[in-house]
């Protein structure tokens, strides 16, 4: 004799992202782990973690120079090309990718010449 039998789960909770971003081209490590980006340079960005088909907007914590935005794929992953301008603020900056409900952030020391 076959019995069959059906096993029913129910799985209850908040899904939760947390993205992250990170340089993948276009640093110099420095001595104090803050990697240093040149003035001129094309900086490779990728993020995961966040929600997928997600519009992200790229762009420097203090609202000066360029605003990229881009769609995350099916994974809440990007990858994005930004170029550093000349005439960038100098010093300790924090790039920021904002989504509609979550962020990430990467510290980063915008130079003139490489660190010495």
């Amino acid at each position: 004799m076959l019995l069959r039998s059906y096993t029913t789960v129910s799985l209850e909770g908040v899904g939760r992202y947390e993205p992250t971003v990170r340089l993948v081209r276009g640093g110099l490590v420095r001595p104090d782990d803050v990697t240093a980006v040149m003035v001129g340079t094309r900086l490779v960005i990728s993020g995961e973690g966040f929600a997928p088909a997600t519009e992200v907007v790229v762009r420097w914590a203090d609202g000066i120079g360029r605003v990229v935005r881009v769609t995350t794929d099916d994974d809440g992953r990007f990858r994005v090309r930004l170029v550093v301008l000349p005439g960038e603020r100098q010093g300790v900056r924090t790039l920021v990718a904002l989504a509609a409900d979550h962020a990430a952030t990467l510290r980063l020391r915008v130079v003139n010449a490489p660190p010495r």
